[in-house]
């Protein structure tokens, strides 16, 4: 019985220890459902956000040339050059809207201050490498190892973004308050019919 207790106490103080590391911290209040919803919408979200890559990719195959180069030929082609930069500034911008407003029925969104903080890194080192990617093509310097260099860094960008998007999804699932949502009406009652009594208007 002791080793059960022991257990639990350590399990609560790694908890509690790792609630707060920055972003990932917030991961302990989340449950197996939150993951799944998230999971899902994301799923969505990354079909239509990524649609300009995965179907152009699928249209240039009616040209004869690129059929022989194959889809995912194609595909890398859609993405090489910088694209996901774009794709990265613009999927994390929503995370905004999710970490900043505190919706009725929910809690005040964990981790708030180091998400954002993410965001922004992320963000202006997407704008940083894509400018300077866009700057050499102009200048005709861009080479064939700028090129691999820039697109490996812009997949490690794509994923820190679709990553913090997703995590800021869980985290808000996270925050909904079951008690706040189904007591609100009935603070609402309350409060206007103390209203209506104090102004004289009885129900």
């Amino acid at each position: 019985m002791k080793i059960l207790e022991h257990v639990a106490s350590f399990s609560r103080f790694l908890r509690q220890k790792f609630s707060t590391v920055p972003i990932l911290g917030p991961l302990v209040y989340s449950s197996a459902s939150h993951h799944k919803n998230a999971a899902k919408d994301l799923c969505v979200i990354l079909t239509f956000a990524t649609a300009t890559f995965w179907l152009t990719a699928l249209l240039l195959l009616i040209n004869k040339d690129a059929r022989a180069i194959g889809y995912w030929g194609m595909l890398l082609y859609t993405v090489q050059s910088g694209e996901l930069f774009i794709f990265s500034v613009g999927f994390i911008g929503p995370i905004l809207l999710l970490a900043l407003n505190d919706q009725k029925g929910h809690k005040e969104f964990p981790g708030r201050g180091s998400h954002v903080v993410a965001l922004i890194v992320v963000g202006f080192v997407a704008v940083g490498f894509h400018s300077q990617i866009r700057a050499q093509i102009f200048r005709g310097t861009f080479d064939e190892a700028d090129l691999s260099f820039g697109f490996t860094v812009s997949i490690y960008i794509a994923c820190a973004a679709v990553l913090l998007r997703y995590l800021a999804m869980v985290y808000r699932q996270s925050t909904f308050d079951p008690e706040v949502e189904i007591k609100a009406p009935e603070a609402n009652f309350a409060n206007e019919y103390v209203r209506k009594h104090e102004a004289g208007d009885r129900p």
